[in-house]
């Protein structure tokens, strides 16, 4: 019995790029790559940025726990025997590498991540060495901190600043009583309401100096408020924020706020 023979399909050739094709096809993408890489790189800078205003927000709120604790006082305007007793001797609350190892505030901060910014990738490393839930912790190195404290701040005096990104200039620190005594606080800087021109954010992209962090370009910086409001900052904000916490009165003392900060680096 003869069986029926199978017709056999007509094979096409299959389509293939050829190397011209090929090379459109990549220089096309390499193109897409080009636009679109620095779009990306801005919105993670953004992104940051905001990630580190909510860090100086808890900041904040970490501090001002505190002074609801300690009759509206901030650390720095406790006296000689409270400050004793809330940080084990006197000199704590004006050394920037102490402060948050204080049992109240580390308390309140919960976990070191909130101490380095999304901004400062040279500190992370650092950072993510520190426990603050070893009781045994009494220094943070300044090389894993990204926030100095004002100390000048008082809860009382709502628009003086309390926390800010460590990239500024200012001058150096000066002698001011507060009421434990007469402090020159260690690591420390000012922003003078009477020299502005000192007053500015350091960028990675205009300076090199270890101040500067690297996802802050020039005139750009972050800053927390005693109200608990903050945000991100530039040079002209910074001077407006300086002046008027220079102007600010009452509170928990009869003079002028002090200028100081004790920052990292």
């Amino acid at each position: 019995m003869l069986r029926p023979m199978k017709r056999q399909r007509p094979t096409t050739p299959q389509s293939a790029f050829t190397l011209q094709e090929l090379l459109v096809v990549i220089a096309i993408v390499g193109i897409l790559a080009s636009m679109l890489l620095p779009a990306l790189a801005k919105a993670k800078a953004r992104a940051n940025r905001i990630k580190c205003v909510n860090n100086l927000k808890q900041v904040a709120g970490a501090f001002n726990g505190f002074a609801d604790d300690n009759r509206q006082r901030y650390p720095w305007l406790l006296n000689e025997k409270d400050l004793i007793r809330a940080g084990g001797d006197k000199d704590w609350a004006f050394d920037v590498e102490r402060i948050f190892t204080a049992p109240e505030i580390r308390a309140n901060v919960q976990t070191a991540k909130i101490l380095i910014s999304p901004c400062d990738p040279d500190h992370l490393g650092a950072a993510e060495l520190v426990d603050l839930g070893d009781r045994n912790l009494k220094r943070i190195d300044k090389g894993a901190l990204s926030y100095a404290v004002h100390l000048g701040s008082d809860a009382l005096r709502p628009t003086t600043m309390i926390a800010m990104t460590r990239n500024f200039d200012g001058d150096d620190p000066v002698a001011y009583r507060y009421p434990s005594g007469e402090r020159t606080p260690r690591l420390g800087r000012t922003l003078r309401a009477k020299n502005l021109k000192h007053v500015y954010f350091l960028g990675a992209n205009t300076h090199f100096n270890s101040r500067v962090m690297a996802g802050l370009s020039n005139s750009q910086g972050q800053r927390a408020n005693c109200d608990g409001s903050a945000g991100q900052s530039n040079n002209a904000d910074l001077r407006e924020l300086v002046l008027t916490h220079s102007r600010a009165r009452g509170g928990n003392i009869r003079d002028a706020s002090s200028e100081n900060l004790t920052r990292p680096r």
